[in-house]
């Protein structure tokens, strides 16, 4: 699949950190973040050997080797970013990364994440108590086929289905936005060991922003 991409302001780097995944070398500044399994994103730069990344597959990528090599003159670096994507895969073994911002932001937009929807979802809970949190739904079409993406969504009870937001900016995924209106409409499949897998009638979708809940797509579409 080809991604609409953008070179972003240029960057001017003193340090490259070298990783070797799956054979495969890969050369990249050491403020960018990567995915690794059972930590989150990490800065390449603190990376350690046997840290265990992620490939599209969601198959698991070890970090084999890890260099950091530093210039006595700033290098040139240009930094890209994909169209609609926060995150990314890169290299042959098509690694997990991220493009947005730094590691330490990214920790930070997750916890605030994390606690506006532990609020919303003690908020629900009172009146929902069937609430569950962190379901992975895949939607119906209109042609009655199952979507190969996914989406997991932060809250669904009988109700709807919740996304929770901390702040008034941050956008809809790409998934987001495509299955939502679906899922809206035709409804979907849960899926995942959490909490098995079955079919869901069409759903209202809620987004809550700073504990301000407010319909988003309507069930049926209309």
């Amino acid at each position: 699949m080809l991604l609409k991409c953008s070179v972003i302001p240029l960057f001017i780097r003193i340090k490259l950190v070298h990783l070797i995944t799956n054979g495969e070398e890969i050369i990249t500044t050491d403020n960018h973040p990567f995915y690794v399994q059972g930590r989150g994103f990490i800065n390449a730069g603190n990376l350690l050997v046997g840290d265990k990344l992620i490939s599209v597959n969601g198959e698991d990528l070890f970090v084999e080797k890890h260099r950091v090599e530093e210039f006595d003159e700033p290098v040139d670096v240009y930094n890209f970013q994909v169209e609609d994507y926060h995150t990314y895969f890169v290299g042959d073994c098509a690694v997990w990364v991220h493009n947005d911002c730094t590691a330490e932001q990214l920790r930070q937009n997750y916890a605030d994440g994390e606690k506006a929807e532990l609020a919303q979802y003690n908020l629900e809970m009172k009146e929902h108590p069937n609430t569950k949190r962190q379901v992975t739904i895949r939607a119906y079409g209109e042609n009655g086929n199952l979507s190969k993406n996914r989406t997991r969504v932060d809250l669904f009870n009988d109700k709807g289905v919740i996304e929770v937001k901390a702040s008034k900016t941050a956008p809809l995924t790409k998934n987001q936005k495509e299955l939502y209106p679906q899922i809206a409409k035709y409804g979907g499949k849960v899926v995942g060991k959490k909490y098995g897998t079955y079919d869901i009638e069409p759903q209202d979708i809620y987004l809550t922003r700073d504990g301000v809940t407010s319909l988003l797509f309507k069930k049926g579409g209309g």
